[in-house]
């Protein structure tokens, strides 16, 4: 597989080691063309001097915001400013908990064009998916 395809993603659900190591990695990552992702923003520790470093192609919100983000008026405004920080660093994000179609569709209002939840598949093993692909 083309590293180019690859992503790796950096969690916040747990502490980074120090900065420069995370950076020098992420160096050497992207010098091969694999791209790095964000996961789980916004319910963990905060990685925003990280995301400076690494300049991630990815974001991913977590669903604790996505999940009806479009009946809840504060989740709505910290997906549009994390939306915003995506873009500021010419990053995608992908909206975990997209489980309906109106999540979907204010997903997609946003201009967001990666999601994950229910509403696109529930979660399978791998030998199930590549059997449908096939």
């Amino acid at each position: 597989m083309p590293l180019q395809r690859i992503v790796v993603e950096i969690t916040e659900q747990g502490p980074l080691p120090a900065l420069s190591s995370v950076d020098a990695v992420a160096s050497v990552l992207r010098a091969h063309g694999v791209r790095l992702g964000f996961d789980d923003i916004g319910i963990g520790h905060s990685h925003l001097r990280a995301m400076a470093a690494v300049r991630p192609a990815y974001l991913k919100i977590s669903q604790h915001f996505g999940t009806s983000c479009e009946n809840n008026p504060t989740n709505r405004k910290i997906i549009e400013n994390l939306e915003g920080l995506a873009r500021s660093f010419s990053a995608e994000v992908v909206l975990e908990g997209i489980e309906t179609l109106a999540t979907a569709s204010f997903a997609k209002s946003m201009g967001i064009r990666f999601g994950q939840g229910f509403f696109y598949s529930a979660p399978s093993e791998v030998a199930d998916l590549l059997s449908r692909y096939r």
